[in-house]
């Protein structure tokens, strides 16, 4: 490998550490928002649910996440999802009782998820088209979001979707 090619290679990887950091001190401040962990980044492609990222915590785990996610990648479609396509339109989901509720997502049983709160993010070019989604789940227990955290991790995500126009987060 040149140097120039090294060289290239650590830039890369230093700009995807800096993403991560990113994306990292986002999920803090939703934590701080609302005390709730697993919260997890995703990005739609070619019609499905692609997992980019999730909070580090001891009720999931990135292998148990990801590995999940593998096992139902063909159940993880935008199309016919309840959730999901309700995303794609630019609404913000919050459903209490994940379980029990007919509107909600089969992958988020399939998870364990309690209760939930979704946003969606927006491409840089077409400010209407959702491109990924925030999940903020609640595991272990049922998790009241109140509005006042609904709005906070709102305009939390929202300065974060903006600065992913700015730097290509």
């Amino acid at each position: 490998m040149s140097e120039f090619e090294t060289a290239v290679n650590e830039y890369k990887a230093d700009e995807i550490k800096y993403k991560i950091r990113r994306v990292d001190k986002l999920f803090s401040d939703l934590y701080d928002a609302c005390n709730v962990g697993d919260i997890n980044y995703h990005q739609f492609k070619d019609g499905h649910l692609d997992p980019i990222h999730i909070m580090e915590t001891d009720l999931m785990g990135i292998k148990r996440w990801k590995d999940t996610h593998r096992s139902m990648k063909d159940r993880l479609t935008i199309k016919g999802d309840p959730v999901l396509e309700r995303i794609i339109e630019g609404e913000t989901v919050y459903i209490y009782d994940v379980p029990n509720d007919p509107q909600s997502s089969p992958a988020f049983r399939a998870f364990g998820i309690k209760s939930l709160v979704v946003y969606p993010l927006f491409d840089k070019e077409d400010g209407n088209k959702a491109i990924g989604l925030i999940c903020i789940p609640s595991l272990d227990k049922h998790h009241i979001f109140t509005d006042k955290e609904i709005k906070e991790c709102g305009q939390l995500i929202r300065q974060f979707n903006e600065d992913m126009y700015n730097d290509n987060v």
